[in-house]
């Protein structure tokens, strides 16, 4: 039941009801003007715990100002609802509230700059969500918080800068949504959190570098996705993440080069997409990668040239491979140890620089004509699924194989490296920061690859799994 309070109301029940002291207003109650909220610890002195709902919005002819009439609850039973007060600048009048059994939203409070005001508060229950406060530029205030039973949005707060605030954090019941906080760089603040019940969500923020913050998390159950940060260069902070239960989605990150931070995931439980990166130009980072239980779905990725990291990945489960429209890719070479078994479609489609795809597993995927395959508007051997299997005729599928991919001399060395390969390879010259500095494809048989041009030091050469490393002197 609604109950809309006028003083005359509170009164009247404060006359009927004088013997509770210590709880007050069961239901939802509605504070839409200063005076109403005045009048509380008036007909409720001794009131520390609001059994009920708690709406404070300002009423379209008044004005919610102050706070301060509920320096007296110390808990709220149901949920606290702060929302359209946009002459609010601060919550102070909270600084007792302790608990939160259900929700708490913070939104559309237009001079609200920061949480000062809910200093003592632990633990709530259910929802937090702070949402399209405007000029929100911290979460100071909320740094007692410890745990919240069930989500955690922060959504379209475009001046949040930091989230330093949520340090006592550890444990969210379900989800964490970051999204369309504009100003914020990173997620440093979060380095407490080490239990995510569900989900994780890093979608539309302008400025995001990183999400270093995370760095305390090791598994996550539910989705993740991290969409359209075009500031993000790294996924470092997520260094830690052995498993995701479900999902993981990077999409539409354009300055995103590589996957470097996910260096120890190795399981996801569902579908791994990432598409529409147009800076992407390796997967390394997910170089220990073993298992995905859903679709691998690699598309769009206008620079992507090596799959190599993605070598040590044995299963899909029965899911669809799909490499669609990665117009630098040359080769599928990272993909052949994926069991063809575990392939449940194979979709080969407009990478129009795909030549090499007749890796001994997709030629015995190709080998059975019931299973069903897209290829087309690729290059060369990979144009056509008769190519292919054409292509695959020249290999056997059942010749051991010879030992790693590849081989170099002389070490250190000075022009010229020589590089014998049995098959085709994607080299990747890192270095000693484990940056990526050069790429080199190379084909089959003897390869002479200039040197001169790299200053001088120590690098790691790396690909189809296979590691070196060399001196330039």
């Amino acid at each position: 039941m609604r109950i809309n309070l006028t003083l005359t109301l509170l009164l009247l029940i404060s006359a009927i009801l004088p013997g509770f002291a210590q709880e007050c207003l069961p239901g939802t109650t509605e504070f839409t003007s200063q005076s109403q909220i005045d009048s509380f610890p008036i007909l409720y002195p001794e009131c520390t715990r609001i059994v009920g709902k708690v709406i404070i919005m300002e009423a379209e002819d008044d004005s919610i100002t102050d706070l301060s009439p509920f320096l007296q609850v110390t808990s709220i039973g149901e949920r606290l609802e702060i929302i359209k007060n946009p002459k609010l600048e601060s919550l102070h009048g909270l600084e007792n509230l302790d608990t939160i059994d259900n929700d708490l939203f913070i939104a559309f409070n237009l001079k609200l700059t920061d949480l000062h005001g809910l200093n003592h508060l632990r633990g709530v229950g259910g929802n937090i969500g702070i949402s399209f406060n405007n000029i929100l530029s911290s979460l100071d205030g909320i740094n007692q918080l410890n745990t919240i039973g069930k989500n955690l949005t922060l959504f379209s707060n475009k001046k949040l800068e930091s989230l330093d605030a949520l340090g006592s954090l550890h444990s969210i019941g379900q989800g964490l949504q970051i999204e369309r906080c504009d100003n914020l760089i990173h997620l440093n603040g979060l380095e407490a959190l080490k239990f995510l019940g569900s989900t994780l969500s890093i979608s539309h923020n302008a400025k995001l570098t990183s999400p270093s913050g995370l760095d305390s998390l090791t598994g996550i159950p539910g989705p993740v996705s991290i969409v359209d940060n075009p500031a993000l260069t790294s996924l470092t902070g997520m260094d830690q993440l052995d498993s995701i239960g479900s999902s993981l989605r990077i999409d539409r990150n354009s300055s995103l080069s590589d996957l470097s931070g996910l260096n120890n995931l190795k399981k996801i439980g569902t579908y791994l997409q990432i598409q529409n990166d147009s800076m992407l130009t390796s997967l390394n980072g997910l170089d220990n990668l073993t298992s995905i239980g859903g679709n691998l779905l690699i598309d769009f990725n206008p620079l992507l040239t090596d799959l190599s990291a993605l070598s040590g990945l044995t299963t899909l489960n029965g899911n669809i491979l799909d490499i669609t429209e990665n117009i630098s890719l040359t080769t599928l070479w990272g993909l052949e140890n994926i069991d063809p078994a575990s392939i449940s479609k194979l979709n080969l489609r407009s990478s129009e620089n795909l030549s090499y795809c007749e890796l001994p597993n997709i030629c015995s995927y190709l080998d059975d004509p019931t299973n069903p395959a897209e290829i087309f508007l690729n290059a060369d051997n990979c144009t056509s699924r008769k190519k292919i299997e054409d292509a695959c005729a020249l290999v056997d599928v059942n010749v051991p194989d010879p030992g790693p991919d590849w081989t170099l001399f002389p070490n250190p060395v000075l022009d010229v490296l020589t590089v014998q390969t049995w098959r085709p390879v994607h080299l990747v010259l890192f270095n000693v920061m484990g940056q990526p500095v050069r790429s080199i494809p190379l084909e089959a048989g003897t390869n002479l690859v200039p040197m001169n041009e790299q200053p001088p030091g120590m690098y790691i050469l790396h690909g189809n799994g296979v590691s070196h490393r060399l001196i330039i002197q």
